[in-house]
């Protein structure tokens, strides 16, 4: 993917950015996400590192903007935690909702004189691009930083684009209701613990005992370090000229005699090993056999390194499980239980990759609640929360099997990609049974039972489309109708899709031409 394209995924470009969002629902935004002035988190230090050493600059940091500061999320190469917002250019990334890139700041009469400039750090280049929360507010920006000057090219900026998203995925996976907030703690106390849990895997590597021998080609001991004593009971020097077949005795030394063979072949050996120790536990350990060549090229005997890896097995079972916990967690909506709008769109491009390879055919079901916003005015966002939930149940219930997919997409908007050739009326009797579980639905409410509809746009893939795009903005469009005609109605999109509206923009997905 070009860098145009990566920049246009994180964010809209110049023509699409439309008006600035106010300032209080930026703000808003922040604070609800609930990560300023939280303790280190692992998993983003992780990517700053790993984008810091992939672009090859010795700053890397993710940026939260409030009122009056830049705070650090994560940050890599830099002691302070924060500075003030008016002389960051953090804050005009956010401000201007695109991607900065400054080659040397010195040389730009916008910046000269800025203390991060003519003081500590003394930066020289600089490239940002802004973070989004779920609803479009920029909040704000992983940046690079450069003591040097220097031009970030396209493939720099395609990279960087490219690490922003994984942070904002990150970021927007955190963004959960009132009543997941207690979930997304569960969520960081776990991550921590998996960070923690890295750390002390860590200090195990770099001083766990390791059995270090080494055996001629008569498989004679040569040398053992002190760690053979725990093992045989014997000192390093009663070890000395023991063979290989009085250390192991007859049942080991079967076992890892041919690769004591081929070690002395000149072929390296690395193996693992499984046992009950003495104590009853279970012994897990890795063995390496390296030859030693002389000068002439000869085998001359082999070295030996075993060490313990039975901490580092379990902790690998550990990290299994949290890598799958995270990975749900970066897919599922976590309201509805639907998937979300990264999952729909890799559904949907891949529906139409087979659609162009095999004709396999589709069609899309694009919904929008009706008068959202005036459920959440008059009963509160938890009675709103709970709707959003019966949508989804709903939703989930309608599905004809594995290969449909509902999604939540963002806010009341809902969509379901249907596998399989339509034609208009069969699209409309499915899209019915849907409205009309919808308007048979009603949720508790102090005030009584609360009633809601939703108006439906549908549309099927066709050979004229180019790209996944132009169903979903058919479906777009005839769900823009729905709405401007009456409401809780369907409609069929056909052909002239709009293709520029507000979902339309919401969805990184740039304007049809």
């Amino acid at each position: 993917m070009g860098a145009q394209d990566n920049r246009e995924r994180v964010s809209p470009s110049p023509q699409e950015r439309g008006p600035p969002v106010p300032e209080n629902r930026r703000l808003r935004a922040l604070h609800q996400l609930g990560m300023l002035d939280t303790p280190p988190d692992g998993s983003f230090d992780r990517v700053t590192r790993l984008a810091a050493r992939i672009l090859r600059v010795p700053i890397a940091l993710v940026s939260l903007v409030d009122e009056s500061r830049v705070w650090f999320k994560s940050r890599v190469g830099l002691d302070v935690a924060q500075f003030p917002r008016d002389i960051t250019l953090c804050t005009r990334v956010i401000e201007e909702r695109k991607v900065l890139a400054i080659p040397d700041a010195t040389q730009d009469p916008r910046y000269a004189a800025n203390p991060l400039v003519t003081g500590a750090p003394h930066l020289r280049a600089y490239l940002g691009i802004p973070l989004y929360a779920r609803g479009s507010e920029p909040i704000g920006t992983l940046c690079a930083i450069d003591l040097q000057p220097r031009d970030f090219g396209a493939d720099d900026i395609a990279v960087w684009n490219d690490f922003a998203g994984l942070v904002q995925d990150m970021l927007r996976a955190r963004e959960l209701s009132v009543e997941s907030e207690q979930r997304l703690r569960d969520a960081s106390a776990s991550v921590e613990k998996h960070t923690q849990m890295e750390r002390r895997l860590q200090r195990i590597a770099d001083h766990i005992p390791a059995l270090i021998g080494y055996w001629n080609t008569e498989l004679r001991c040569e040398f053992a370090n002190e760690a053979y004593r725990a093992y045989s009971g014997l000192s390093p020097e009663q070890m000395i000229g023991l063979h290989f077949r009085e250390l192991l005795g007859e049942e080991i030394y079967a076992r890892n005699s041919p690769y004591a063979y081929a070690a002395l072949a000149g072929e390296p050996q690395r193996f693992q090993r499984s046992a009950i120790g003495k104590d009853g536990k279970r012994l897990d350990t890795e063995g390496q056999y390296v030859p030693d060549h002389d000068e002439t090229g000869a085998v001359c005997g082999f070295f030996v390194l075993v060490t313990d890896i039975t901490e580092l097995t379990a902790a690998k079972g550990d990290l299994e499980v949290t890598n799958a916990k995270l990975l749900k967690e970066s897919t599922t909506d976590f309201l509805t239980g639907l998937a979300n709008r990264r999952v729909f769109t890799e559904r949907s491009e891949a529906a139409f990759r087979r659609f162009q390879e095999t004709g396999d055919a589709y069609s899309l079901i694009v919904m929008d609640l009706d008068n959202f916003k005036l459920i959440n005015d008059c009963h509160g966002h938890e009675i709103g929360d709970r709707v959003l939930r019966a949508m989804g149940e709903i939703l989930g219930g309608q599905l004809r099997g594995l290969d449909d997919l509902a999604a939540r997409l963002g806010g009341e908007e809902f969509a379901v990609l249907c596998p399989g050739r339509f034609t208009e009326n069969s699209l409309q009797e499915m899209a019915g049974r849907i409205r009309a579980q919808i308007n048979k639905t009603t949720v508790d409410a102090p005030q009584g039972q609360v009633s809601f509809t939703s108006s439906f746009g549908i549309a099927s893939v066709t050979a004229g489309d180019t790209s996944w795009t132009g169903a979903f903005a058919r479906a777009d469009s005839a769900l823009y109708e729905a709405k401007e005609t009456g409401k809780n109605r369907i409609v069929f999109g056909g052909s002239g899709a709009r293709g520029s509206t507000g979902r339309f923009k919401s969805m990184g997905i740039p304007p049809l031409k």
